[in-house]
């Protein structure tokens, strides 16, 4: 059963400290804590050589670097949450006055999208420092993801973030912008019948890529879509009644979850589009599985 990461807290800069770890008999495990200095909370485990990355310090570097951007991106709204007790940071900088249209196949205006930035960071080892591209699309607020990849520290976590390293990871998330804009607009050219994106979403489900719950969630939207931009039958407005699904359904009481499944459907419905024999198998109606009979002896 996957596990809540519903956001504990907007207060991420919390202290941290490492302390020693004892085993069962009470001698030196060799293993450190990675341990709150509020709470008292262990939310980490690590080596004495694994250096703290902290999140306050991520977020001004972070914020120091978009300073540097300020002319080029405008405003952002920021909004940080912990989840786990604490263990993982996920931060959202979202530029909305730093817009792309997404082309819309038949539709003389496209979908006005924002730059969205999610810096991450973990104490429990799950994740290093990084930065990924998402967009915003404007008339819902739905969040989108990104197949491009996240722009992540390469080297082990020290006690300092390489300031240099965002600059640098910034700049490349706002090309990754461009290139996602234009690869969600051809999404719109593969057509749909209404009962092709139905199927679409049960064999997505039979193969244990959505769960039974966001495949009706979605399926709904699908089936009455709340904007007019989104009736036109095809891929793209598939991915937009799934990421409209999981923003406002999912992603506040399952962030991590909501965030897996969206990239993982926009992953598939990217498949359909480059290959012909996907885009059949997916499309096609799901065979009915065969009921077991059960003989009763009497």
């Amino acid at each position: 059963m996957a596990r809540t990461t519903r956001p504990t807290s907007d207060n991420y800069s919390f202290g941290v400290q490492h302390t020693a770890l004892k085993a069962s008999d009470g001698t030196p495990s060799g293993w450190f804590g990675i341990q709150r200095t509020d709470n008292n909370k262990v939310i980490g485990v690590s080596s004495e050589k694994y250096g703290i990355v902290k999140n306050n310090d991520v977020i001004d570097a972070v914020k120091e670097a978009l300073g540097e951007h300020g002319s080029t991106l405008g405003e952002y709204e920021e909004e940080v949450n912990v989840c786990r007790d604490g263990a993982r940071m996920y931060g959202g900088f979202t530029f909305k006055n730093f817009t792309r249209e997404v082309p819309r196949e038949n539709r003389e205006k496209g979908d006005v999208v924002g730059l969205k930035l999610t810096v991450n960071n973990s104490y429990d080892r799950t994740c290093r420092v990084s930065l990924s591209v998402g967009m915003l699309r404007l008339v819902c607020t739905n969040g989108m993801t990104s197949l491009e990849q996240e722009q992540g520290m390469t080297r082990k976590h020290s006690l300092q973030v390489d300031i240099s390293f965002i600059r640098d990871a910034i700049s490349g998330c706002i090309e990754k912008f461009e290139s996602s804009v234009a690869h969600l607009g051809k999404l719109s050219k593969v057509s749909l019948t209404q009962d092709q994106g139905t199927n679409i979403l049960k064999n997505l489900t039979d193969k244990k890529i959505i769960s039974e719950v966001v495949r009706a969630g979605i399926a709904n939207i699908w089936n009455a879509p709340s904007y007019q931009e989104d009736e036109a039958r095809n891929l793209y407005s598939l991915y937009n009644a799934s990421t409209q699904y999981l923003t406002h359904e999912v992603s506040d009481n399952r962030l991590e979850y909501s965030s897996r499944v969206d990239k993982a459907l926009l992953g598939k419905f990217s498949e359909m589009r480059l290959n012909s024999g996907k885009f059949d198998l997916l499309s096609a109606k799901p065979k009915e599985k065969k009921q077991e009979q059960i003989v009763v002896a009497v």
